[in-house]
């Protein structure tokens, strides 16, 4: 066999196997990666202003193991859900009272249940939308040391309890799926989740926090 036509082999060889079949119906594909939850929140005043003015509060952001869970009903959609362990943010005051550092730790889980729709691109290359439900289910939330420094200067009589609000709200999403072999893809997806909560400190101040955040997630995916 002469250069030409071994190189014409492999040439060959290497679209074969550049030819994965794109996502079908039936499918159900197992995605795992860092997903990290972005905050852009708009926090309202704390009330009653006789703590501040312009007292307001602050979240930060987190990155833990994110998981998906998708079923394809047909070659083009899909229904999937978003999982992860838990993430755990600080809050920190903020407005007039920024510097004052935090004030509580919240831990929380944002499963979410979406319906997905895959362009048909002909490649490799499996794009998809999607649109869903988020709720924000709060596992845990307690304020910091430093948190508690502060309301013992608001005069709280030592209580030091937070309590925050679970939220149901929309959820916009887009990603790809690139696949690396007929069972196996490399994923990236980002989602923009409508999130707000009512947070209530020693059952004596209370602020309303829009948090919205922007969820972003890189792994690998197997479909089965």
């Amino acid at each position: 066999m002469n250069k030409k036509s071994l190189a014409g082999l492999i040439g060959i060889a290497s679209l074969a196997s550049w030819n994965i079949q794109a996502h079908e119906a039936g499918d159900f594909i197992v995605r795992a990666g860092a997903a990290s939850v972005n905050p852009s929140e708009d926090s309202g005043i704390i009330q009653p202003t006789v703590v501040s003015l312009n007292g307001q509060v602050s979240i930060d952001s987190d990155t833990q193991l994110g998981l998906t869970f998708t079923y394809m009903l047909t070659d083009n959609w899909g229904v999937e859900l978003l999982a992860s362990t838990p993430f755990t943010h600080t809050v920190d005051f903020a407005g007039d009272l920024s510097g004052s550092g935090s004030i509580a730790t919240a831990k929380h889980l944002p499963p979410t249940l979406s319906a997905q729709y895959f362009f048909n691109t002909e490649s490799n290359i499996d794009p998809y939308v999607g649109v869903g439900v988020n709720y924000l289910m709060l596992l845990e939330t307690e304020s910091t040391a430093n948190g508690r420094a502060v309301l013992d200067t608001v005069g709280t009589g030592g209580n030091y309890s937070i309590d925050a609000d679970d939220s149901v709200g929309l959820t916009f999403q887009a990603g790809v799926d690139i696949n690396l072999s007929d069972r196996l893809m490399f994923n990236a997806a980002i989602w923009k989740m409508d999130i707000g909560t009512t947070i209530e400190v020693a059952k004596t101040l209370r602020v309303d926090l829009e948090i919205d955040p922007w969820v972003y997630m890189l792994g690998f995916g197997y479909k089965f």
